[in-house]
């Protein structure tokens, strides 16, 4: 080549950056703010930890929701992991939800759809209602898989089993990279530490406070 095509173009920046999950606090405020179809998949991403897009969430149709037996089938992306995975549906109000909107399809078709056609994305929906809801910090559509995760880590999930129900092929990336650990969690862990310390070796006027 006479020149290098590549000579005036912009590396983009490296993206390094931790995001913490979302609260329940604000995953409510931006429900409260968001169109129907968004509410469908905030609720359902939330809830389940499939991915949301067009390798999962998008896919879902009526017929993989058994509200009978409790359980959304998902099938998985091609990651490697399991070719599909039921989720259970533990939470009564999000199973009577599901119910709802069923009712509201008649049965049929996709469960995420705007005036009944598929959805591609919903980053603009996303965007939207989060601005409305005054959540300001960088948060994305996936993080609320990757909050569905580290909540039931946090709260002694069995590993295995969190990592099953992601679609994981190896349960190292589950703990890789959606067990966002928290303050209350981290002294959970740390307080089965001995102390080696005795008692007559602290003086009260060395702790502080």
């Amino acid at each position: 080549l006479p020149a290098n095509p590549l000579t005036n173009y912009e590396r983009p920046s490296r993206d390094d950056e931790v995001i913490q999950p979302p609260s329940i606090d604000e995953v409510r405020k931006i429900l409260a703010h968001a169109a129907p179809h968004l509410v469908r998949a905030i609720s359902i991403s939330y809830s389940t930890g499939l991915r949301p897009g067009v390798a999962e969430l998008f896919r879902i149709t009526w017929d993989d929701v058994r509200l009978e037996s409790r359980t959304i089938l998902i099938r998985s992306a091609k990651k490697g992991g399991l070719t599909f995975r039921e989720i259970p549906i533990i939470d009564d109000a999000f199973l009577g939800q599901l119910a709802l909107w069923r009712n509201q399809d008649q049965g049929d078709g996709y469960v995420i759809h705007y005036k009944r056609k598929p959805i591609k994305s919903i980053k603009t929906a996303w965007k939207a209602a989060k601005r409305r809801a005054g959540v300001t910090r960088r948060l994305r559509m996936y993080d609320c898989r990757h909050a569905f995760a580290s909540e039931l880590l946090a709260k002694g999930g069995d590993l295995k089993a969190v990592s099953e129900m992601l679609g994981h092929s190896d349960v190292s990336m589950t703990t890789k990279i959606y067990q966002h650990t928290s303050r209350a969690l981290l002294e959970k862990t740390i307080k089965n530490m001995p102390s080696h310390f005795g008692t007559d070796l602290v003086h009260k006027k060395d702790v502080p406070g």
